[in-house]
Parts: C-alpha cells; structure tokens; sequence
C-alpha cells in the first residue's frame, strides 16, 4: 500500500508544485477550466458543499493529502498499522479536498482576489511602452488602484499615415482583450511619469 501512497503524492504534489510556479512565474495555458463541481438541486434548493470536492482542484488536494498522511504513518508506524494508516490517509485527503473546496468556494462567492473587468480601464491615462507601429499594434502601460497593467493597444483612430507615434494616451475602451487608445492631447499624465 506504501506504493500507492508514494505515487498519490509524487503525482498531485507534481501537479501542484508545477500550477505554483505557473502562476508565479505567470504562465498562461490558455483557457483550460476543467473544474466539474456538481450540485444537488432538489425540489428544496440544496447544496451540498461535499460534493464539490470532486472538482479537479479538490480531487488534486483530495489525492495529495491521501498521498501524504499514508506515505507519512507508513513510514512512522513501520507499515504494521495498515488498516488504521488507509483509514486515517482517507479521511486526511477527504477533509483536505473539502477545506480547500471551502476555501475556493469561499473566495468565489465572497470576490475576493476578482479582477476588475475590461471596463475599469476606460478612462485611464498610460505611456506607450511598444509604440504602435504600421500593423496597428502596440502596448500600453497604465496604472490602476496600486498595479501596473500593460495591455495590447490598437488605436482609436490611424493616422493618415497608418502608424500612431503617441507616447501618452488615454483608453477609450477594452474591447476583445486590445485597449484601444487615444492620444493624451489633454495632458492628462503629468511629463515625468
């Protein structure tokens, strides 16, 4: 039993050292949602928080914590308590599954770490940090609350030429993921930033 204990944690501890570092080194995946939560609705609206852990983030932290009290009681008990060890492994990794379901759950409901939409942008002012060149893209650099966005940025209007050389301009809008900007004729952004 040692060996599925051992391989429950090298697998999902795996996968959750590799979804650490994507998101601290800010990878993108692209748009893989893989959670199934499932929810009882009967003619009394009920929903039983327990069976979303069968999400794939609650599945993922429900194996590492079987992987992890199994391989630990294992080795602490000399594999001589292997019905108590299997008993606690299961509940262990059901109760992490849970508390983290409860946690994500949580945070959903309540918004916390929620992203301002597209439209929060409208408005602000930023420098070009990739001038808009002849393909009408470009990138731009605006402050919202304490953060720094760069989004991609197309102009509102081309030049007579096809190009924009502005260095400061104003969001007009977010549209499909492309700020598109103006010119600061306004002088709007003071001259240092």
């Amino acid at each position: 039993m040692l060996k599925v204990y051992v391989f429950s944690l090298a697998v999902s501890g795996g996968l959750l050292v590799i979804a650490a570092l994507a998101d601290f080194l800010d990878l993108d995946f692209g748009d893989v949602d893989a959670d199934v939560d499932v929810d009882v609705d009967a003619d009394v609206e009920t929903d039983i928080q327990a069976f979303k852990i069968f999400s794939i983030r609650g599945l993922l932290y429900t194996v590492f914590g079987f992987g992890l009290v199994g391989t630990a009681l294992s080795y602490l008990w000399g594999g001589q308590q292997g019905t108590l060890t299997a008993l606690a492994a299961t509940a262990s990794g059901l109760a992490s599954g849970a508390l983290v379901s409860s946690i994500f759950s949580w945070l959903k409901r309540s918004e916390s770490g929620d992203r301002s939409d597209d439209a929060s942008f409208a408005g602000l002012v930023g420098r070009m940090s990739v001038p808009i060149g002849s393909g009408g893209l470009g990138k731009v650099r605006v402050e919202r609350g304490d953060r720094v966005h760069e989004l991609l940025a197309v102009p509102f209007e081309m030049d007579a030429d096809g190009q924009a050389s502005w260095s400061r301009v104003v969001v007009v809008e977010v549209k499909d993921g492309r700020a598109l900007v103006v010119p600061d004729e306004e002088g709007l952004l003071p001259p240092g930033e």
